[in-house]
Parts: structure tokens; C-alpha cells; sequence
């Protein structure tokens, strides 16, 4: 069994669609960042939430919005349309921890810069 555990940040606005049973999947790009400076790095993955879980986190799983994730990768590799071929990574998540906006600053003075958890009501969160 593999598994991916990261922080990072939401790349774009999670989009909610459902399987021909009625499952929800939540599927969002995550930007997963390496290094500092000049060698600084991001590889962008495609996740996917399945089920309330998603269907519920969706909403909150916004572009830029800062996140902790554990779940399982894989490699997809495809020809695309112009018969080039193609990978991209994927995480099928199992868990996900929102830690809070990127730009999030706080507003009182003496507060350190850091990123501060959202606090959530837990009859919101089905797990």
C-alpha cells in the first residue's frame, strides 16, 4: 500500500460531480512545494474525494486555501488528443485537515504570521 501525506495548497476551486450511482466526487488541483529559493519547486496533483466526504468538504476546498492531506497516489498515464504522451499524478484522499487561507494574516498585533486551523462544526464533517 502506498501513501502520500502533505501540506499544501488548494490550486483551484474544488468541483463536485456525481457517478451514474449517485457517489459525489470532489476533484481539486493541489500544489505540493519542494525546496527554497531559486530551487524552490511545485508538482501539482489531481485529487479526488469520494462520497459525503466530499460532498461535504467541497465547498470549503477553495483555491488557495491551505490544507493537510493523507491519502493514495498514482501515476495516469494517457495519450491526449494530439497523440502526445501524457502523466499526471493522482491522490485518491482519505483524510483532509484544513489549515486555512494563504494569505491569511492575522489582525492583532504580537500574532505570529502562521497559519491558523478553521474551526469547523463538527456535525459539518462526516468523518
Amino acid at each position: 500500500m502506498n501513501n502520500l501525506s502533505a501540506v499544501g495548497n488548494v490550486g483551484s476551486d474544488a468541483e463536485l460531480r456525481f457517478t451514474k450511482e449517485g457517489t459525489a466526487i470532489a476533484g481539486f488541483s493541489f500544489a505540493l512545494s519542494s525546496g527554497y529559493g531559486d530551487k524552490k519547486k511545485t508538482t501539482w496533483l489531481r485529487c479526488s474525494i469520494l462520497g459525503k466526504r466530499g460532498e461535504t468538504l467541497a465547498p470549503m476546498l477553495t483555491k488557495g486555501t491551505q490544507i493537510a492531506l493523507n491519502g493514495e497516489i498514482s501515476l495516469n498515464e494517457y495519450v491526449a488528443k494530439d497523440g502526445t504522451n501524457k502523466s499526471s499524478v493522482e491522490c485518491l484522499v482519505q483524510s483532509v485537515t484544513l489549515l486555512g487561507k494563504k494569505d491569511a494574516a492575522p489582525k492583532e498585533a504580537g500574532k505570529s504570521n502562521g497559519h491558523q486551523p478553521q474551526p469547523l462544526d463538527e456535525e459539518d464533517v462526516p468523518f
